[in-house]
């Protein structure tokens, strides 16, 4: 028979496992919300004005074309917009802008194996006849894609936050904010979803476009992008060239030095010497080269990390909450039983359930106060685990002494 006083602390039992499952739920919801991205700011219609009336028809076609390709490949209007306000700033959509000193062509400036890439793709061996659609599903299949769901790259994000916003006013951008470093999509499907079109164009200039700081024009491209949205029909245009057609060549797949663009392959013997060029021997496009595969061994090295960190404190902390509930169902049955020894079982012999304080007659025994204080403190230490703050946290710990 169940005294009142048993039931009395039963009841407390249960009041107190709900109140720790609301403040685990409280503290799950705030993962995100403490690492929430930069507002939308505005731009005025004059500055909107400005910049749309400073295209000729081309190049409004070709800013429509751009945005339908997107937009074709699932980018939503506002990722769509953020990727032409960046190929604008690149290129001022002309698809055979060819940087003279670089060798940089294409609507977003393409280098290296970039550059070789997108003529492939168009299948041309020069900069001219470039396409609209063409130029997007190389940017699409680009590597650098992936790169949008992280962080900005850390090496140069001190640079591309110390320009952020100069020249706001001059763009007509009111109420912009500089994107913390720790800031990021959670995946490639987060960004092309995104509403949020401000930080859309960051990401993509930082990780995908990777200009220096000084010259990027952050709010230039921001002041575009909010130019694509309001002009560009909603972001929503249908155009014939925003629909793939097949290349239509054959003979099977070619070898990759067989691409158009691709130098005479090398020919070296076994035991031959090589001698390893020096900085200053390289040319543009190889140090634009070596500085792209370098950036993107940093990447996946620091997105390797935080995958490792984010499963591993998941599984740590959900664990945590399953010991969390066993706690409370093994005081629960103590309550009413206390010679089946629930809760010692659930504690692994290391605790007893003691009654009353008088019944606690060593450090072994907790009482029903103490009992609750434990799973509570359980929960708590799962929901910091689960959340993003104490998991970059720790990541950044260990990239410091990884180094």
């Amino acid at each position: 028979m169940i005294t009142v006083n048993q039931a009395h602390h039963a009841l407390i039992a249960r009041l107190a496992l709900v109140a720790c499952l609301i403040v685990m739920l409280l503290g799950l919801s705030g993962v995100r919300s403490a690492y929430a991205l930069p507002a939308n700011p505005t731009v005025s219609d004059e500055a909107i004005e400005a910049n749309w009336n400073s295209l000729d028809d081309e190049h409004k076609k070709i800013a429509q074309d751009v945005v339908s390709a997107a937009q074709a490949q699932g980018f939503s209007r506002e990722a769509a917009a953020a990727i032409a306000g960046n190929f604008w700033r690149e290129s001022g959509f002309s698809l055979d802008a060819q940087n003279p000193s670089s060798g940089a062509c294409g609507l977003y400036q393409a280098l290296g194996s970039r550059r070789t890439s997108l003529l492939a793709k168009n299948g041309v061996n020069s900069c001219s006849g470039l396409k609209a659609d063409k130029t997007m599903e190389a940017a699409i299949e680009d590597g650098r894609l992936e790169w949008v769901g992280w962080k900005t790259t850390a090496s140069i994000y001190p640079s591309m936050a110390q320009y952020a916003l100069t020249d706001a006013d001059k763009y007509g951008v009111k109420g912009a904010a500089v994107p913390s470093g720790e800031d990021k999509f959670d995946n490639v499907d987060a960004f092309k979803k995104t509403d949020n079109w401000y930080f859309a164009t960051w990401i993509w200039m930082t990780n995908w476009e990777a200009p220096g700081g000084a010259e990027a024009g952050f709010m230039k491209r921001v002041s575009y992008t909010a130019t694509i949205l309001k002009k560009v029909n909603g972001g929503s245009v249908s155009s014939s060239s925003a629909s793939a057609s097949s290349d239509g060549a054959g003979g099977g797949i070619k070898d990759d030095w067989e691409l158009p663009g691709m130098p005479k392959k090398p020919s070296i013997t076994e035991g031959q010497a090589v001698s390893l060029a020096e900085g200053s021997q390289l040319s543009q496009q190889q140090k634009d080269n070596l500085y792209d595969i370098l950036t993107q061994r940093e990447l996946e090295s620091q997105s390797a990390l935080d995958r490792a960190v984010a499963v591993g404190c998941s599984v740590f902390g959900i664990l945590l909450i399953v010991w969390a509930v066993m706690q409370f169902a093994g005081l629960a049955v103590s309550l009413v039983s206390p010679q089946l020894h629930a809760y010692r079982l659930v504690m692994l012999g290391n605790l007893e359930y003691a009654p009353t304080p008088e019944e606690a007659t060593s450090d072994k025994y907790v009482t029903l106060k103490g009992a609750i204080g434990i799973a509570v403190a359980t929960l708590i230490m799962a929901a910091l685990l689960l959340t993003a703050a104490l998991q970059d946290a720790i990541t950044s710990l260990l990239s410091y002494f990884i180094g």
